[in-house]
């Protein structure tokens, strides 16, 4: 007899999850929606200080300190964006130390203008940029007010100039050793006239014989200015001078081979003065060309004995050396080549002084003595205070850099 069986009802539903299950999924899905949610902030803050140290922590660095007043990286890349504006951008890495010394002199200006009872107004400053096109910018107004102080101070100097102060004309030339420079001053002495002399012995195309009023100190070479404070109105002196340069050179050449193809072997040396090249010439009788070329020579070639190697026409640049040398017998020295073309060192100044009082200051020599008192003035600013520049290579790489960037 068979017998009735029950359904067993199973514990699981197919359908129906088991609830300790779906709070273990949905607590998974908590942590990795707040773990995505820290590896963003994360990421975001990583981002966020990093721009911080690259971008805003430099601006806010000091860069220079000028007393009690310091101006920050952020004043110094506003300043050399704006002092390059109309530069190569290639050209504003080699501005960067101009500029932190055109802000540390702007400053030393400012800081001791107020003792010169020197002001600027807003009004000036407003009015000035009203005539500058493009420029808006607050950085600008502080250039402004810079240049127009600057300015202002160096008027001061140039009102504080007496009207008429102690001058000096005379006549100066400049020749090509002792020996012309007491021919000159023989002549003169004749009363022969200086510009015709001049146009006869002078060696450069500055000399004067105008009737120009100059204070001494203003005297363009310092050796013709010692020598014009010795001088009395009517006399005439002499003075040497090693290192003022001349268009004018004297060789002496030595061929020492010829080839076909390879042209001509040289020796030569560039001598400063007719006097000096015969007398080199005349010992090289007895002494060694290359050791009196080492010596002696002005050209480059000095350095190695006066060997100049092989030539073909054209190589030295001066048709006078080539007319000489491609004609020379071998071995051969030749008498001293006048070329006009080369420049030496070394002359004699000859200075007749015409007169010596106090006569009324032009403008050009006033402003430059104007120039000179304000110099002065701001070394002694400069030396009486306390500056300290904390840039250095790596700072001005940043601050090109941000300036270069922010102008595409």
């Amino acid at each position: 007899m068979s017998k009735n069986r029950k359904a067993v009802k199973s514990g699981t539903n197919p359908i129906k999850q088991n609830p300790s299950k779906k709070r273990s999924q949905r607590k998974i899905g908590r942590i990795a929606l707040i773990a995505s949610a820290i590896f963003v902030a994360v990421i975001v803050m990583i981002i966020v200080i990093g721009f911080y140290n690259n971008e805003i922590k430099p601006l806010n660095q000091q860069a220079i300190e000028v007393n009690s007043t310091s101006f920050d990286m952020a004043h110094y890349t506003e300043m050399l964006d704006a002092y390059t504006k109309n530069l190569q951008p290639e050209s504003v890495g080699f501005m960067t130390q101009s500029v932190a010394n055109q802000i540390i002199r702007n400053e030393l200006i400012r800081q001791g203008a107020g003792s010169l009872a020197v002001v600027v107004s807003n009004e000036e400053v407003e009015s000035a940029l009203e005539l500058a096109e493009d420029i808006d910018e607050d950085i600008y107004k502080d250039i402004m007010e810079s240049e127009l102080r600057n300015n202002k101070v160096l008027d001061y100097f140039n009102n504080e100039l007496p009207d008429e102060v102690e001058q000096v004309q005379i006549s100066v030339m400049l020749v090509e050793n002792e020996v012309v420079a007491d021919t000159v001053i023989s002549r003169i002495d004749n009363r022969e006239d200086f510009s015709v002399i001049m146009t006869e012995y002078s060696v450069e195309s500055e000399g004067n014989t105008d009737d120009l009023w100059l204070p001494e100190k203003l005297i363009a070479n310092h050796l013709v200015s010692e020598l014009v404070s010795t001088l009395m109105p009517g006399d005439i002196g002499k003075i040497s001078d090693e290192t003022i340069g001349k268009d004018i050179g004297y060789w002496l050449i030595e061929v020492t081979d010829v080839d076909e193809i390879k042209g001509i072997e040289v020796r030569a040396m560039l001598l400063g003065s007719l006097e000096q090249a015969k007398e080199i010439k005349g010992r090289l009788e007895v002494e060694d060309f290359n050791t009196l070329a080492a010596e002696y020579s002005q050209h480059e070639s000095g350095e190695s004995g006066g060997d100049l190697g092989w030539l073909i026409m054209g190589d030295m640049g001066s048709d006078i050396f080539d007319g000489v040398a491609f004609d020379l017998a071998i071995n051969l020295v030749s008498d001293p080549v006048y070329d006009s073309s080369v420049e030496t060192l070394g002359g004699y100044w000859v200075v007749k002084l015409l007169a010596r009082e106090d006569h009324e200051l032009a403008i050009e020599p006033r402003n430059v003595l104007a120039q000179e008192d304000f110099n002065v003035w701001l070394l002694g600013q400069e030396n009486n205070s306390t500056i300290v520049n904390h840039l250095d290579s790596e700072s001005e790489a940043w601050a090109v850099k941000k300036v270069l960037r922010e102008r595409k």
